[in-house]
């Protein structure tokens, strides 16, 4: 550097500057800062805490944490639903709560030991005083800063899966025939008394109106007391004829065996708008031809339900009906802009007998080997879609249904 002269010099060191500021940039785009206090963009612990609980929620496993005496700090909606409980009344009640109190003894040596290291169990969940769930528990002891006090993070996941609980395999596919079994019988006898009503009740309500028609006819013109009286009994007996064929359509239509579903769906909608005044559209029917009666009994069943709760509790304006064929698929799908409700919640103001209408929809779908899917929120209508393989009972469908009605 000595030989150089000294404008020469002044330049290597301008130049020689240049090149160690530009080091540090290329390091700093590279490696960020450490964050500091007065960094705005400093790392917050909260942020993540706040994806974390958006995780947890979306998990279809429940979640909870427990003191070691078995008090629920905080749960997330899956096992909301498990329990059949809105989540701020699980959240500070005893986990004991929800299992019977013979299994209390060993759950609580479970969280004891639990509280040292990871341990699992299954047991049997609670969800009504007639129904319990499957479920494998598995915990992990943790330590809470905040309150020096050891607590418990539980995961419980829900094993009545057939694939995921083998040993429920024979049990669930008894209670399917079952109730398969029970639905048949039931629309044989529904059957049965709507032939009694056409064959006998209604050919004897329609004698005794025509007799009561001739006899207005033969009185005299003196005897008017008795022709107005006799009026009155031919009204009656129309009325119960009117009667006697609504219900005779309510247990079982004798078009849905002589004509198929389309014709009934088609008669049924018309026969809803006039009544309750809400507009309901039929659409993509065209191409269904006759079904099994199997299938359309299954249908024209979930359709009545569903109609039914949207007259009751949907309080809607509009209603979409369609059914299409869809591969190996038959699908129903009625959508209504009614108030829609909460699916994590149990409904309010209804009686506990109404909360089996979407269970009995269900198990209809699936002991054809088909599935049913519910799309609600509140204030944005509700969706029902179910599908129903054409040909019922084969392991493909039954699998294939399995993925839509997990979406």
């Amino acid at each position: 550097m000595g030989c150089l002269p000294h404008s020469h010099r002044r330049g290597f060191q301008v130049h020689y500057q240049c090149v160690n500021e530009k080091k540090p940039r290329l390091q700093e785009s590279r490696v960020p800062k450490r964050p500091t206090a007065n960094d705005p963009r400093t790392y917050r612990l909260e942020d993540d805490a706040a994806a974390c609980r958006v995780l947890i929620d979306s998990m279809n496993e429940g979640v909870l944490t427990l003191t070691r005496e078995g008090v629920i700090l905080s749960a997330n909606q899956s096992f909301a639903r498990m329990v059949k409980r809105p989540l701020k009344l699980v959240k500070g009640c005893s986990f004991y709560s929800h299992f019977s109190t013979a299994d209390h003894a060993t759950l609580r040596l479970f969280l004891h030991r639990s509280a040292k290291t990871s341990f699992k169990m299954e047991a049997l969940l609670n969800v009504h005083d007639d129904l319990q769930l499957p479920v494998k528990i598995s915990a992990r002891g943790a330590f809470n800063n905040a309150s020096k006090s050891a607590i418990l993070c539980l995961v419980v996941t829900n094993m009545t899966e057939t694939h995921r609980f083998p040993r429920m395999r024979p049990k669930v596919e008894l209670l399917r025939n079952l109730v398969r079994h029970f639905t048949q019988t039931q629309e044989a006898e529904r059957q049965w008394v709507t032939g009694q009503f056409h064959k006998s009740v209604s050919q004897l309500a329609y004698a005794v109106l025509v007799r009561c028609g001739t006899l207005v006819k033969n009185l005299p013109a003196r005897e008017s007391a008795s022709k107005a009286e006799l009026k009155k009994v031919c009204d009656l007996t129309g009325q119960m004829i009117e009667s006697i064929r609504r219900i005779s359509h309510i247990l079982r239509p004798s078009a849905l065996d002589d004509l198929g579903l389309v014709p009934v769906l088609r008669a049924d909608c018309e026969e809803f708008a006039k009544r309750t005044r809400i507009r309901l559209n039929l659409d993509g029917v065209r191409m269904i031809g006759r079904l099994s009666s199997e299938v359309e009994i299954a249908l024209y069943r979930i359709f009545q339900i569903v109609l039914k709760n949207v007259q009751q509790h949907a309080h809607a304006r509009h209603v979409t009906v369609g059914l299409t064929r869809r591969g190996a698929f038959v699908q129903l799908a009625i959508k209504d802009d009614g108030v829609g409700f909460d699916q994590n919640q149990a409904p309010a103001g209804r009686k506990e007998k109404d909360g089996f209408g979407l269970a009995g929809m269900r198990e209809r779908a699936a002991c054809l080997g088909g599935a049913l899917n519910v799309k609600s929120t509140l204030r944005a209508g509700t969706e029902i879609e179910v599908r129903i393989p054409l040909s019922s009972g084969t392991s493909f469908s039954r699998a294939k249904n399995a993925r839509f009605l997990e979406n």
